[in-house]
């Protein structure tokens, strides 16, 4: 592709209906997506739509493709385009339906039947992938032409779909990475700058980066890409790299403000300060309104910068002395306990990565190896004969929980709620239950809690949002008995920065909880601590009902 092909393809023309169709990419992708398909589509593989939304990526990809005078059905792939999503209502998800008079949708609800429908006129053409993306192991992929990457919003997930479509791209694919000039993902740019070599930059469109392969990636240099996140000097080479794609002064900026993520994914939290300072001064049209104060699309921003530069400054505390016989103080009780783990963050997030990868008998299980060997402790000493799970995914850790009663000698059963039940486990012993835990009464009545077998443990592990997290909560605090538990689990994210994706995560809605109800539970910190000061992935989250 050309710089003047490049040039028309995100300016010429596109239908209405692409232009039209709900969602928050520009118009300028949209075309630039649109006759991608239609101009420069070959038959060859198929396009990857990795993050839908509500569609409009995915349909301009079909509308060029049936636009496209080259490609007959019989000659390409079937079918031509994959679509990701993982389809649940998010913040901003649930504001823009309400602003676009879509139906109305609720933080947490799975949203895919509408998207169905969005998608109905080109149902033929697109494949649509509805789940979390770190479930799907990409094995019905065999090449890709296009790749168009609006998903990789964390680290976790951003190897993990790098290493699903890089090494299936075909020399000459183009790969679009949308957000690439925003400030939150300071880690793509450092991951694609690293195949620098294989990719070659052809421009921005807004906030996309648009790139071209030159030669196949295998997956030892994909794996060889992550590496330089984890030093600091050769990052910030690779970031510098990336600054300099857009001309944009205003992306410019956000670039900067990016550098100084990156400096705080280090610890630099100095240097995060200077670089925002820095930006400010460069770009004073872009940071600065009349009145001198940030304008509303940049507050935000730099805001949640600050905010990631203050959580890293906090001390991580440390447990230096051994753990006193349980004790019940004000702090459990209150919930004024930090909720960050000792562990540093980039220890963390290499745990994470094989967390996110582990199984239990072939089942998809996502236990990291601290709780991992905290439950059966728990299980071993109270002996639980019915354990309630929210939040089954594949089934994997129902069929753990269950396994390690059975070495036990319990028969305690399992109750698993998800509200988009998609595990394939069988076990006599495991109840695998649809609903939504915002409203776990539809699902699980008083009748039904009424006749559960006791003692009782719940395990709430569904979005981490915390109006999830509130809601099972307090829907459990009218069931549990003296001396039972309900262990919250992902607080961890407070500990990689990015509680603020959950409106404040599960240690939001365990605070708010405790200081409602602080006199009926306390934070069990034999088992929070056990291995250093909130060395669990449920950070404060081990409470017990007194």
């Amino acid at each position: 592709m050309t710089t003047d092909t490049f040039a028309n393809a995100r300016t010429s023309a596109a239908p209405e209906e692409v232009l039209k169709h709900p969602g928050m990419i520009s118009m300028q992708e949209r075309r630039l997506l649109y006759n991608l398909a239609k101009d420069s589509y070959a038959g060859e593989g198929i396009m990857v739509d990795g993050g839908a939304f509500l569609g409009a990526s995915a349909l301009a990809l079909a509308s060029g493709l049936k636009a496209n005078q080259v490609v007959s059905g019989s000659s390409r792939p079937q079918p031509p385009i994959f679509s990701y999503e993982r389809a649940v209502v998010e913040p901003s998800l649930e504001r823009y339906a309400a602003a676009s008079g879509l139906p109305q949708l609720a933080v947490g609800e799975s949203y895919a039947d509408l998207l169905r429908e969005l998608l109905a006129p080109v149902a033929d053409l697109v494949e649509l992938h509805v789940g979390d993306i770190l479930n799907d192991d990409g094995q019905d992929i065999d090449k890709i032409e296009i790749c168009f990457l609006d998903i990789l919003k964390t680290p976790e997930v951003a190897r993990h779909t790098l290493r699903l479509f890089m090494p299936k791209l075909l020399p000459g694919a183009y790969v679009i990475q949308q957000d690439y000039f925003f400030e939150e993902l300071d880690y793509i740019k450092v991951f694609n700058e690293a195949l620098s070599e294989k990719l070659a930059f052809l421009g921005e469109v807004r906030s996309s980066a648009v790139f071209r392969l030159l030669d196949t990636v295998s997956m030892a240099e994909v794996e060889d890409s992550f590496a330089p996140l984890d030093n600091l000097e050769e990052a910030l080479v690779l970031h510098r790299r990336a600054e300099a794609r857009t001309i944009s002064p205003a992306r410019q900026y956000l670039m900067r403000l990016s550098r100084a993520r990156l400096y705080v994914r280090h610890g630099a939290t100095e240097l995060a300060e200077q670089t925002i300072d820095e930006a400010d001064r460069l770009y004073p049209d872009i940071s600065r309104d009349e009145d001198g104060n940030y304008p509303q699309n940049v507050a935000g921003r730099v805001k949640s910068v600050r905010n990631a530069i203050k959580r890293r400054s906090e001390p991580r505390p440390l447990i230096t002395q051994p753990l006193e016989p349980r004790t019940i103080s004000m702090e459990q009780k209150t919930g004024t306990r930090s909720p960050i783990c000792a562990i540093p963050e980039q220890n963390l997030r290499t745990i994470q990565k094989g967390t996110m990868r582990y199984t239990w008998a072939g089942v998809l299980c996502n236990k990291n190896p601290f709780d991992f060997a905290l439950y059966p402790m728990l299980l071993w000493r109270d002996k639980p004969q019915t354990i309630i799970e929210i939040g089954s995914k594949e089934g994997g850790s129902a069929l753990w929980l269950r396994q390690i009663c059975s070495i036990f000698g319990l028969d305690t059963k399992i109750v698993s709620v998800d509200i988009q039940q998609r595990a394939e486990v069988k076990h006599p012993d495991i109840t695998f239950l649809q609903g939504d835990g915002r409203n776990l009464g539809e699902t699980l009545d008083d009748d039904f809690m009424a006749k559960l077998p006791r003692p009782l443990l719940v395990i709430e592990d569904a979005d981490h949002h915390y109006l999830t997290t509130l809601a099972v909560l307090r829907f459990m605090d009218r069931h549990l008995e003296s001396g039972e538990y309900i262990l919250v689990e992902d607080g961890i994210c407070d500990s990689f920065g990015n509680e603020g994706k959950f409106d404040g995560g599960p240690n939001r809605a365990i605070a708010e909880f405790l200081e409602q109800n602080g006199d009926r539970y306390m934070i069990d910190t034999d088992f929070c601590d056990y291995y250093g000061y909130n060395v669990t992935w449920d950070t404060n989250g081990y409470l017990r009902r007194l």
